[in-house]
């Protein structure tokens, strides 16, 4: 059996994208207090505002984001009841948004080494300002394999197996709309997005256990007609990415910023601890006033290993009712799942994480 699919689907921006904007003046209006109380608030020296004052901003070309979905799969009968299955499946989105910070200074030494990004500004009198653009595009690629066994002779089973690839140009890790960190160039944020596992594995099977089953003697109602249930998961870990943790750019914010690499950061998978996941001595701060030529999420974080098993045994008892003893296992073989490595910071000479 072949089977396809193609679809188109439209959506439009959250109402949040457009009420973030009710912050700017004249609307909102901020007041400072200084040198006051608690039992008299107003007691105080007050201003009528507080520059420099951050901004929100959106494009005013507002377009259509979409999302294009396509998929195309050949399943096949085998003998024995069971069903194997191929298939592929795509994904595009388009013009979704990202934020960027219009009023971001060009790169600069002096203000890497503390001196204020205001007066560097190219609007004077106004810090951040938080422009919403719809630039925001990624796409998916997936081989999907499967097989499944209806029911037959006490076993039934399904498995999954999807090897993929998910690429966007910006990390939406952080909140609602991703940051680019710089603000003129943001061709080096193409790259894995935050929720690309490249290989995702999952069983399921039930199985009747024949031990005793059938029997009618005492060991065969009480022993026997057990059937035992299994869930197996395996999948890679996420992306991340080691940060600086400074403004090194100096740009006036420090996120997203990475360190530079002399050469692969890997560590083969049987040499790694949660103290050592990567190689941290290939990283080093790039001079100051420039960022990093680094991709973000080079890295991939643990992934997860879990076995869950389950043991059901149904006794009748009485017309129209049985009891039911179970035992459920979660992790059954106590294998640890790391949830990360936290978020990699560069510090001085090293990387701790």
């Amino acid at each position: 059996m072949v089977r396809g699919g193609y679809g188109l689907f439209y959506s439009r921006e959250i109402l949040g994208a457009f009420i973030l904007m009710s912050g700017n003046p004249p609307i909102s209006q901020l007041v400072s207090v200084q040198n006051t109380r608690l039992s008299n608030p107003g007691g105080g020296t007050t201003r009528d505002f507080d520059l420099p004052i951050e901004l929100g901003s959106i494009d005013t070309n507002q377009l259509t984001p979409n999302t294009q979905q396509w998929n195309f799969g050949i399943e096949r009968g085998l003998g024995g009841h069971t069903v194997v299955e191929m298939g592929y499946a795509g994904s595009g989105t388009t013009h979704m948004m990202r934020t960027q910070d219009i009023n971001q200074p060009l790169p600069s030494v002096a203000i890497a080494q503390g001196a204020s990004a205001h007066p560097f500004r190219p609007y004077k009198g106004w810090t951040t300002i938080n422009h919403r653009e719809q630039r925001y595009m990624a796409n998916y690629h997936g081989l999907q394999l499967g097989a499944k066994r209806s029911y037959a002779k006490g076993l039934i089973f399904q498995t999954a197996y999807t090897w993929s690839k998910k690429i966007d140009n910006v990390d939406f890790s952080g909140g609602i709309y991703g940051i680019v960190p710089n603000t003129r160039d943001s061709s080096g944020e193409r790259g894995r997005a935050s929720l690309d596992a490249n290989h995702d594995f999952i069983g399921i099977v039930i199985y009747d256990i024949p031990l005793l089953k059938g029997r009618k003697d005492f060991a065969g109602k009480e022993l026997g007609g057990w059937q035992m249930s299994t869930i197996y998961t395996l999948r890679t870990g996420m992306p991340t990415s080691p940060e600086l943790g400074r403004d090194n750019a100096g740009v006036g914010t420090a996120t997203r910023q990475r360190p530079n690499a002399s050469g692969s950061p890997f560590i083969a998978h049987r040499q790694r601890t949660l103290t050592r996941w990567f190689d941290p001595t290939v990283y080093s701060a790039p001079t100051l006033g420039t960022f990093s030529p680094v991709a973000r999420n080079v890295l991939s974080g643990p992934g997860w290993n879990q076995w869950d098993v389950s043991f059901l045994k149904m006794i009748p008892f009485g017309e129209g009712r049985r009891i039911e003893l179970r035992t459920d296992g979660f992790n059954f073989f106590n294998h640890t799942q790391w949830n990360g490595i936290g978020d990699p910071i560069f510090l001085d000479t090293k990387l701790a994480y």
